[in-house]
């Protein structure tokens, strides 16, 4: 069995951000990995500056995620 690649898709400082762009990527059956990097990200601090969450996918699929960041990043979800 090969290994799976995981590839950045985007990055963001904030943890609620974080769950809403999985949820998304995931609803469009795309799997994700979060990574949070940072001190504050070891004791549960929530959006501090210096923490950056990586939001990660299979390489396979990092093309139709950066779409749908791209699309997200626009407003293309939110409902009028």
């Amino acid at each position: 069995m090969s290994e799976r690649k995981w590839e950045l898709v985007a990055f963001v400082n904030n943890p609620v951000q974080a769950e809403i762009l999985k949820g998304l990527l995931e609803a469009h059956d795309i799997m994700v990995h979060i990574v949070r990097e940072g001190y504050q990200a070891a004791f549960g601090i929530g959006s501090q500056p210096s923490v950056r969450i990586e939001i990660l996918v299979p390489n396979h699929q990092a093309e139709e995620a950066r779409k749908i960041v791209e699309d997200y990043n626009a407003g293309k979800f939110e409902e009028e």
